[in-house]
């Protein structure tokens, strides 16, 4: 029999089936990441009022079904748009950004793995995008969280090889294949990122802060670049493989900001 749940969502990807349906991936608060079919979606005012936009916020009824990988959505209830209010203001790269990390979380996140913390924080970042500047560091951060969140945090405490604490007073190098830092000493001598202490407080910062407190940061371009292809190459180690224009995203976001 039909399992029917109602659920707070975050709408990640919308495509059109046929002349009328819609096939929407969306991130669940309790689910994690599913998929349903909205049968007449494109068309119904009444079922789905103005609900079906990536990164909307609803209140979503939706049936699961046994054997099905997909679900059937029932009917929507929107809270928010936040892309809609990113484009009055006419937020350009801020809504760049939103893209990038609905369709990054999209692909990460396994099917129906509970990940409530990964909802909270896209949830957050959307919200934040309607006014936040920073658009570079809450780029960093949130690959970063996402990345930590799904098990896959940095290590950022001691050398890998040695164990010796890692003090904040020397050069850190970085190993996205090892997802961890080795000292000077016992540094492979390739395929590592350079961090100076300052990258690597910075880094610990965004594993470890709420989004709402994330403190302002002011770097060269030197140190925000080495910090996010160090970011970059620790998420193509460790995810599976991106369609190749979401890196291409990512960089003009960077690039614009």
């Amino acid at each position: 029999m039909p399992s029917n749940k109602t659920d707070e969502v975050i709408v990640l990807d919308v495509k059109e089936i046929g002349e009328a349906d819609l096939l929407i991936s969306f991130l669940t608060r309790h689910s994690g990441r599913l998929k349903g079919i909205g049968k007449h979606a494109k068309k119904s005012i009444r079922r789905f009022p103005n609900c079906f936009s990536p990164g909307n916020l609803l209140s979503l009824d939706y049936s699961i079904r046994p054997n099905k990988e997909l679900t059937f959505l029932i009917q929507g209830r929107l809270y928010d748009s936040p892309l809609q209010e990113m484009h009055h203001l006419r937020l350009t790269n801020n809504i760049s950004l939103a893209l990038y990390a609905l369709k990054l979380t999209d692909i990460a996140l396994p099917p129906s793995l509970p990940e409530p913390d990964v909802f909270e924080t896209l949830l957050k970042l959307l919200k934040k995008l309607k006014e936040a500047k920073e658009i570079r560091q809450l780029c960093l951060y949130y690959e970063t969280k996402l990345m930590k969140i799904l098990g896959y945090e940095i290590n950022l405490t001691e050398c890998l090889s040695c164990k010796r604490h890692y003090t904040f007073t020397g050069n850190a190098f970085f190993l996205p294949l090892k997802g961890g830092i080795y000292c000077k000493r016992c540094a492979p001598s390739s395929g590592t990122f350079t961090l100076e202490p300052s990258h690597v407080k910075i880094i610990q910062t965004y594993q470890t802060v709420d989004i709402l407190h994330l403190p302002s940061v002011d770097l060269d371009p030197i140190s925000s670049e080495r910090i996010a292809e160090a970011i970059l190459s620790h998420m193509k180690q460790h995810l599976n493989p991106m369609p190749p224009f979401l890196w291409e995203l990512r960089g003009k976001i960077l690039e614009r900001s």
